[in-house]
């Protein structure tokens, strides 16, 4: 009987080998988080549910709020990646060197642009720079002005936290403040709300993000991808990528696989522009 048991014990740690060398092992499980720009939100959010399909044990958390409220978590240790649309300004350079000691790392993952929205009833196709810059400072307040309808303008903006926001300021009024008429939206779906229910409203954002409204011609160039791959296009931008210090394995391989071929097509299939030309 002493016999027997010993051959049963044998067989059962026999068994257990077996079942734990044929049960999968992931490779790795890893977890990481992105915030930022709400310009590039969902394009991010698609991008890390591609890549968390490929690589089941990593987790990738995405939220939004601002191109300078992803900076400002970033530079805080809240997240891993900031994602803007502008570059870092001097001062947050400056706040990042203070406390890592290093310089933030940038990455191109996309080129973009700034594209200004009306509703489709508009009869305005195409405006100039100086035009937008006299509407946005509060110096042209009617549609007829520009040979529009007799109506007031009404114009539709993100909040300081936008690096959309920042660039048109930069780009278009020169670094002046933007009319106290202006209407300020938290988040881009809400200005494309606006933009749909009003029909003399105007605002502006990523060429990529937005559709059901017109997208102004701005100087007689149309906001489209050859225009902007050559520099005609009045606004042009890069997307980023932001890290304090050098990516760990796991971020940096998610941000090549975002630069690669496929992370690229997937940039071109939701609206964006890839870095390069890219082989479908």
């Amino acid at each position: 009987m002493k016999y027997k048991i010993k051959i049963l014990n044998q067989s059962l740690i026999i068994c257990i080998l077996f079942i734990f060398s044929c049960t999968p092992v992931p490779k790795q499980f890893a977890s990481f988080s992105i915030k930022g720009s709400d310009t590039m939100l969902k394009l991010v959010e698609k991008l890390a549910q591609e890549y968390m399909i490929a690589n089941p044990g990593i987790s990738i958390y995405v939220s939004g709020g601002g191109s300078t409220a992803g900076i400002k978590a970033l530079s805080r240790g809240e997240c891993n990646i900031a994602i803007s649309s502008r570059k870092l300004t001097n001062e947050e350079i400056k706040n990042i060197a203070e406390k890592y000691y290093t310089i933030a790392l940038s990455y191109l993952i996309a080129r973009d642009a700034v594209s200004v929205y009306v509703s489709n009833k508009n009869p305005i196709d195409n405006i100039t720079s100086s035009q937008l810059k006299g509407i946005f400072e509060g110096s042209i307040t009617n549609w007829k002005d520009i040979n529009g309808k007799d109506a007031k303008i009404i114009p539709i903006i993100r909040n300081p936290m936008s690096g959309t926001l920042l660039f048109f300021k930069e780009h278009i009024l020169q670094g002046k403040d933007f009319t106290k008429n202006a209407i300020q939206k938290a988040t881009f779906d809400e200005v494309l709300t606006s933009i749909k229910e009003y029909p003399n409203a105007i605002g502006f954002g990523g060429i990529g993000t937005f559709k059901d409204v017109k997208h102004l011609f701005i100087d007689g160039i149309e906001p489209i991808e050859e225009n902007v791959m050559n520099d005609k296009y009045p606004l042009n931008r890069y997307l980023y990528f932001y890290t304090v210090k050098t990516a760990n394995k796991i971020e940096k391989d998610f941000i090549d696989w975002v630069i690669s071929n496929e992370g690229q097509k997937i940039i071109k299939t939701e609206g964006y522009i890839p870095i390069w030309m890219i082989k479908f």
